[in-house]
């Protein structure tokens, strides 16, 4: 099964699925989820015993814009005020300390 993440129309079927205790692998051949997936995201989700679609949206929201990459410098941006000898090292290695 190719990863995908988990909608929000998903995630309001597994809050019904669970308050009518389905099993997680009957669950996750319903949505076409790995049960493990299915279980990650109860594992990463669930508040106080209850699994909450609103919230955990909200949390996997928050997760993944942590995740996100962010944007590189170029490489006159990194050499700028990385070396104290104001060398730019070159194709071979020069010994400069590092400016903290």
């Amino acid at each position: 099964m190719p990863y995908s993440h988990i909608t929000t129309e998903e995630r309001d079927f597994l809050q019904s699925a669970f308050a009518l205790s389905i099993d997680k692998s009957i669950i996750a051949r319903i949505l076409g989820k790995h049960i493990s997936t299915v279980y990650r995201e109860v594992t990463r989700n669930t508040s106080t015993g209850y699994y909450i679609a609103t919230e955990a949206h909200k949390w996997a929201s928050t997760r993944r814009l942590k995740t996100k990459p962010q944007p590189k410098l170029g490489n006159a941006e990194l050499m700028v005020g990385r070396y104290s000898c104001g060398v730019f090292p070159t194709t071979r290695f020069r010994p400069c300390s590092f400016a903290s």
